[in-house]
């Protein structure tokens, strides 16, 4: 439901207080005042049956305009709580500012990206060295423009070879039973569930035999492709290298 940590957390703040100033919350968590107004538009966005207000010279407040629909909302929340990125490790906080640059079209303040993830500017420094370095391994570049931002360019089948091998790594010890809690995270926009039983409708018309770990490898692999389609981000043709790693998935 909240697509990041400090959303969750900028919530139940401000939902435990009668009033909350911005001062306040950028201190509790350490970014900017722009930050801070950009997350209660996000939050605003995702909440039902209640919106977060601004009272002149005294602060954000919960305002519940419908009760049952609020408590509705609390439930969900309440079961999705699993769903919420964690960026409590460094590796969690650098596959998080890789996705985001990778699904990104647009350039990104860096300032934007280092709040995200509660690290210094050093720290963060460190993370893009890393993180530069990782992406001349796939053909990617990542570049900077004066007062704008930043972003990574590349063919979109080296982006995805990327985030399938850096952020959705495909495991021996996967299995289609169980996705993982980054999985359920960086696919909700997927109905992941929905491909397995086609995969297996089509392997048994073709009589195909395959494991229980292929299976997930592929159903992740799918989740993938229709997660960049989605974000407009296409392959315009295919090569033979391609349709050999997805072969060997099988």
């Amino acid at each position: 439901m909240f697509s990041y940590k400090r959303l969750e957390d900028i919530f139940n703040y401000i939902r435990s207080n009668e009033y909350t100033s911005i001062a306040k919350l950028t201190s509790l968590f350490k970014v900017s005042d722009r930050t801070i107004r950009s997350d209660i538009n996000n939050l605003n966005d995702v909440l039902q049956g209640a919106s977060i207000q601004l009272k002149r010279r005294t602060g954000y407040y919960l305002q519940i305009d419908n009760e049952q629909e609020f408590n509705a909302f609390l439930n969900t929340i309440s079961k999705r709580e699993s769903d919420t990125k964690d960026l409590d490790s460094s590796q969690d906080r650098m596959r998080y500012i890789l996705t985001t640059l990778l699904y990104s079209h647009d350039y990104i303040p860096t300032e934007d990206l280092s709040d995200a993830v509660f690290v210094s500017k050093n720290t963060f420094s460190n993370y893009i060295k890393a993180i530069k370095k990782l992406l001349t391994q796939y053909n990617l570049e990542y570049i900077v423009k004066p007062g704008v931002g930043v972003k990574v360019i590349g063919n979109e089948s080296d982006k995805r070879e990327c985030i399938i091998n850096e952020i959705h790594p495909l495991s021996e010890y996967s299995t289609i039973s169980m996705l993982t809690k980054e999985e359920k995270v960086y696919f909700n926009d997927v109905e992941v569930n929905a491909i397995i039983p086609i995969l297996i409708s089509v392997f048994k018309k073709h009589h195909v035999e395959t494991d229980d770990y292929r299976l997930k490898n592929l159903t992740i692999y799918f989740a993938l492709m229709i997660s960049r389609i989605l974000n407009d981000d296409y392959i315009s043709a295919i090569n033979s290298t391609q349709i050999d790693s997805v072969k060997n998935l099988v």
